[in-house]
């Protein structure tokens, strides 16, 4: 395998400055253990890393067709070099590699570079729910685009909103309204088993007798509706982790958009998302991992039917 440049300056930054075993460094860039000695001690002896081997073909050039394609898609999309180059192969046809898409977005100043992301990292673990509406993630927000408090409902398996809005205030009765939105517009699918908030009291009394009870309307709203009320834990976001990214892309984009309708439309249905590759390794967009991740729930509701 030929490492590139930078791929042996991260090699070596991971023995010499950060202390990583040989071993996991090999194995993380797919070299022998000896050909981490070699660049190491190369570096050591001169004090200069090691230049690489000039092999391969020069960088494709995109046509300007592909340019205005990955310019125009960029603004539409939002999204990556990495998202662009699974979009246009899966959904277009079109094979743009991603090192070319990146160099043209660079060019035109739509990203810049990010040089922790040049490491290479292990396999990443996905904790998320096989099913949709086996679990939702709440939380309210403060938009700094329009002043108002949002609240959704997130589908854990998806990432889809399932319903949600822009509030005056962060009230109980306004959660209560937007999970209840939720809860009867899929019911007809499967009732939503799981929801998981924060001790924010818009979802949580804390304030509790000695028994740990106590009266609040969402927590009553839950137990009417048999939905099972996860608590994240205290000074813990990344229990909610999902929503946060999404209150993320929502500061991001959403000035681009003259309503909050429009945006979730943008959002749930055009925009694919990074995290929701299919079995051939192509994204989706949300709205359409939902719809292949409840296939469990109607198969189940179809057999019902048919053998009631």
């Amino acid at each position: 395998m030929v490492l590139s440049q930078d791929e042996i300056i991260q090699i070596i930054t991971l023995v010499v400055d950060w202390h990583f075993p040989v071993v996991q460094v090999a194995a993380m860039y797919q070299i022998t253990t000896e050909r981490v000695y070699q660049l190491v001690q190369a570096y050591r002896k001169t004090g200069l890393y090691p230049a690489p081997k000039r092999l391969g073909r020069p960088p494709i050039i995109p046509s300007p067709e592909h340019r205005s394609l990955i310019i125009s898609e960029k603004h539409r999309l939002g999204v990556g070099s990495r998202c662009l180059h699974k979009y246009f192969r899966s959904r277009l046809g079109i094979v743009i590699g991603e090192r070319a898409i990146h160099r043209v977005l660079l060019e035109e100043n739509l990203t810049s570079p990010e040089p922790k992301k040049g490491f290479r990292r292990p396999a990443w673990i996905r904790y998320e729910r096989d099913e949709s509406l086996s679990a939702v993630h709440m939380d309210w927000h403060q938009s700094k685009c329009n002043g108002k408090q949002v609240c959704v409902v997130l589908d854990d398996a998806s990432r889809m909103i399932l319903a949600g809005g822009e509030f005056d205030r962060a009230t109980t009765e306004f959660s209560i309204q937007v999970l209840r939105e939720a809860y009867e517009k899929y019911e007809y699918i499967a009732p939503i088993r799981e929801v998981i908030t924060d001790h924010g009291t818009q979802f949580y009394a804390n304030t509790r007798d000695s028994q740990g009870n106590a009266e609040h309307a969402f927590e009553k709203l839950c137990r009417e509706m048999e939905i099972n009320h996860i608590l994240a834990r205290v000074k813990h976001p990344q229990t909610n982790g999902k929503i946060e990214r999404w209150f993320g892309t929502y500061k991001q984009f959403r000035s681009k958009y003259p309503t909050f309708e429009e945006f979730i439309h943008w959002y749930n249905e055009i925009r694919s998302h990074q995290s929701l590759d299919d079995e051939n390794g192509d994204m989706r967009t949300p709205n359409e991992a939902f719809w292949h991740r409840v296939q469990g729930h109607i198969m189940r509701n179809c057999n019902y039917l048919f053998n009631k």
